[in-house]
């Protein structure tokens, strides 16, 4: 509904694992996604030309898809890092990034996305999918982060007003009752 509303203005979702499905195949153009990538995960080359692929000889489909990557750990360790200046949670780090074009067949296809795996030392490694093919490493790492501030705000919204335990069983209720109780809890933490 948002995309249709923004009238092809660009739509960046930040989204946790979970909203990473098969679903997301059909994403507007000008919607992008960003979330964390499963450990097991299987990634695979992008086929170097996927607009001409090659005839084949006899029968079959052309082929797609390129050479098994295997998963984000795999990925980090064939791939050189960079070296990243990033401002997360209020404080600017460099990090190291691994980071490739690739395709991710469990969820999106045939459809190419970046694959990113953040490195800093005394932490486990964190690794991003992304179907934004143009906005910086530094931009795609800032606006996951930027995902924490929301989800504080559900988790007080839960746990201090009481947002989502209305007993509705209408729809219009339903859909009515959580942006009610997230607008209260904003005007009262603005009072």
């Amino acid at each position: 509904m948002i995309a249709v509303a923004t009238r092809g203005r660009g739509v960046h979702v930040v989204a946790d694992g979970a909203y990473l499905c098969t679903e997301l195949r059909r994403l507007p153009p000008h919607v992008t996604l960003t979330g964390p990538l499963r450990s097991n995960a299987r990634l695979w080359h992008v086929y170097p030309d996927l607009d001409h692929p090659p005839r084949l000889r006899g029968r079959g489909r052309p082929r797609v898809y390129g050479a098994r990557i295997g998963t984000p750990d795999q990925l980090a360790a064939s791939m050189p890092a960079s070296s990243v200046t990033v401002t997360r949670y209020g404080r600017t780090s460099t990090i190291q990034v691994h980071h490739q074009r690739c395709l991710w067949r469990g969820g999106f296809g045939a459809r190419p996305v970046r694959v990113l795996v953040l490195v800093e030392p005394g932490k486990p490694s964190l690794a991003l999918v992304t179907t934004d093919m143009t906005t910086p490493i530094a931009g795609i790492v800032e606006r996951y982060a930027a995902r924490w501030a929301i989800e504080v705000a559900f988790a007080d919204a839960k746990n201090t007003t009481g947002v989502g335990e209305a007993r509705n069983r209408t729809r219009k209720a339903v859909e009515r009752t959580v942006p009610f109780g997230l607008y209260v809890q904003s005007t009262v933490a603005i009072w």
